[in-house]
This record gives structure tokens, sequence and C-alpha cells, in this order.
């Protein structure tokens, strides 16, 4: 499989690190457009995102940007991730601001660490029961090391409060971390979680009996009537089982939903049980879906003109389809090409599709 490239993710870190080449020659520029509670504008808010007080600061956001982005812009989508990520930034510029705008002459705030705390926060719920190492052998869900950092960002806010020395925006954090998890529930994160700790619910039923995946997959498909996933489960365990009727209906609405490779792989396993039921897509369909499969699943896009070819007489594509048939199984079967060709010229000798037999030199 080919790796995914977290695109949106390297921009981003681009664009933190090419304005620290500016800051080398003239520091000054962080004090004129960064962020300051007492004179508060939003070109600040956002040019402070990605601006640092130095080296260290820098590459600290970026090795969380860089562990914590990838996953984020993957399961939320690039543009989702960026509005993560500007969103976060700005509430916690905004939260910082909230808490220290009365303050004596407050610190200039840049740096990227409430849009990466916004990532976190986010994170925090999209991979909610996910456990990682606290230890080499102790392990615990994400979303309590997540609970523990806000918690830790909370206490430090307070205890820096006022501070003339300034020191770490605490407040920015809090702001970005609340910010992401806001936005994880209007990006429905939480559904996805649900989402996939029923599918591998699913996955561990497979290991035990069909009744047991098909239990699970029911239990999906009340919730979720379109799951695709769930609804192919279903219909191997109806096979598994003997239901040959269900697991055509199941498979029937597979047909309904799938594209590409699921679709295929449904069309020959409703083929091998009863090809009639393939007309229920209609003939048109047929052909054209054919016709795109006849590369990549040849064996479906088969099935599918054996449908027509087994048809109605009266079907008005079925010259169509005995021309696209005889052609795909042309090296495969040639003899069998032979006879589709004769039927099309015998049964069809005015229509398109003989001419164009003629035309490529398949009749005479």
């Amino acid at each position: 499989m080919k790796a995914r490239i977290p695109w949106v993710t390297l921009l981003l870190i681009a664009a933190n690190i090419i304005p620290a080449f500016g800051l080398l020659f003239d520091p000054q520029i962080a004090d004129s457009i960064g962020f300051r509670a007492d004179a508060p504008s939003f070109f600040g808010a956002l040019a402070s995102l990605f601006l640092h007080l130095n080296v260290v600061h820098l590459m600290g956001n970026m090795v969380f940007l860089a562990a914590v982005g990838p996953s984020v812009e993957f399961s939320a989508g690039a543009w989702r991730f960026l509005v993560v990520y500007l969103v976060g930034g700005l509430a916690g510029t905004f939260g910082h601001w909230l808490m220290t705008r009365s303050t004596e002459n407050p610190s200039l705030l840049i740096g990227a660490s409430g849009a990466v705390a916004a990532c976190v926060g986010y994170a925090s719920v999209r991979y909610f029961g996910v456990k990682v190492p606290l230890t080499p052998r102790v392990r615990i869900p994400i979303w309590s090391m997540a609970a523990l950092w806000a918690a830790l960002q909370i206490v430090g806010a307070f205890y820096r409060l006022g501070d003339p020395a300034g020191g770490v925006a605490f407040w920015s954090h809090v702001g970005g971390f609340v910010a992401g998890v806001a936005l994880s529930v209007v990006f429905r994160a939480p559904a996805s979680v649900a989402e996939e700790v029923d599918h591998r619910a699913l996955s561990e039923m497979s290991e035990r009996s069909p009744a047991a995946v098909l239990a699970a997959a029911d239990r999906i498909l009340r919730g979720k009537p379109a799951d695709l996933r769930a609804l192919s489960e279903k219909a191997s365990a109806l096979a598994d089982l003997g239901e040959q009727g269900q697991e055509l209906e199941v498979r029937a609405r597979i047909l309904e939903l799938a594209k590409g490779d699921l679709f295929a792989e449904t069309v020959v396993a409703i083929a091998a049980v009863d090809p009639r039921r393939l007309s229920a897509l209609g003939t048109l369909r047929r052909v054209r879906e054919a016709e795109s499969l006849q590369v990549r699943h040849p064996e479906a896009a088969q099935r599918l003109l054996e449908s027509v070819v087994d048809g109605r007489v009266d079907d008005p594509l079925q010259p169509d389809a005995l021309l696209a048939l005889a052609i795909l199984v042309r090296d495969s079967d040639p003899e069998r090409s032979r006879t589709l060709l004769l039927r099309l010229d015998e049964d069809y000798p005015l229509h398109a599709a003989a001419d164009l037999a003629r035309a490529k030199g398949l009749l005479p």
C-alpha cells in the first residue's frame, strides 16, 4: 500500500520554520507583529501562530506537530485539520487574552503551542480508546494522558498567572486544547470512534462463529443500516450458515451501495449462487459497470455481461452485451467468443453492434 503524505502538516511545519530565518536577522519582528493582550488585534493573533522565541521553542512545537498532525490530518481530512490548527490556535490566543488582559504589562505571546494543543485535544477524542505506553509494561488510554496534560496546564496557568517574568503561556494551551475537543465533536470524531469500536468487535466475533458475526453485524446495522462492512460480514455469516435466500438479499443491498472492489466481489458472489439476482441492477447499469470493471475485475465484468446475454431476448442492450462479452473472453475462451459473435450475427445482423464487430474484423 502506498504511504500517504501529510501535506498540510508538512506545509504548516514549513510555515513555522521559514519565519524563523527572518527573526535571525531582525528579532524585533516578533515584537512588532506578535500578539499583546494589552493591544489585541486579529492580525497579531494569526501571525503569532507562526513565530517562535528561539530554536528550542520552535523545535519543541514542531516535534509535537509532526507527531500528532498526520493522525489528525488523515482522520479529519486536510481542510478540517487546517481548521483545527488555525481555529485552535486563535482560541488559544483568545484564552490567553481573556486571562491576562488585566495583567500589568502582559508579556508578548508568540508560538504554535495553542494550535498544537488543539491537535492534541482533537486526537484525544478521535483516538479515545487507543492505549499508549507509560512504562515498558504499562499502557494507558490516550484520553487519560491528555486529561493529565490538560490538568497540568491549568495548574501551571494559575501558578504562573501574574508572574512579571512571563514564561509558558499556559492559558493558550488550555484554550487550544478545549477548542480541539470542541471541534472533534463538530466534526463527528466521537462517531468515528464508535464505528471503529463496533468494527473491532465485529472482527473479534469473526474468530468465534458465524452466529456471533451475524449478531454483531445486526447490532451495527440497527444503528447504521448502510454500513458496508457490517453488511458484507453479515452476508458471509449467512453463507456459512447455509441461509442462501437471506444472503442474497443482503448482497443485493450491498450492490445498491457499494462501488469498486466490494461491488465486484459482490457481483461474483451473487452470480455463484443465483445469477438471475443480478437483473435487479437493470440492464444499462450492468453494461456500464462491466465496461468499468473489465480491466481490474474481469470476472465480475463477465458475470454482469452474462446476466444480460442470458436475459430477455427483447432487451435492446443484449447485442451490445454479446459483443462486449465476446471481446472480453476472446483470449481466455476463443471458442465461446466465436459462438457469441455468431449469435450476434444471426440474431441481430442489422444492429450497430454487429456492424462494429465487422469493422473490427470479428465478423465476415
